[in-house]
């Protein structure tokens, strides 16, 4: 909805902006390019894919680790998932 309004949050300023969190499943490649060259270049931003049953998530973001546009990043603690 952003990307077709043709907003662009990179242009009000959001320096202190860190993580970007997006669930269900991975987002697209144009919405992963979306994120990057509208809001914020270089913030960590991750697809999670949860368990709300289980009040927690199966993949989830990992700070120390790469970013690879419509990938879920990383396993979330203790979870047994098959790749």
């Amino acid at each position: 909805m952003l990307k077709a309004d043709n907003f662009r949050p990179k242009d009000i300023l959001l320096t202190s902006l860190r993580e970007i969190l997006q669930t269900s499943s991975p987002l697209s490649n144009k919405g992963f390019e979306y994120v990057y060259e509208a809001i914020k270049d270089g913030v960590h931003f991750n697809s999670i894919s949860g368990g709300t049953d289980i009040n927690g998530c199966f993949g989830i973001g990992n700070p120390m680790l790469p970013v690879y546009t419509g990938e879920l990043q990383a396993a979330g603690l203790r979870m047994k998932i098959k790749t």
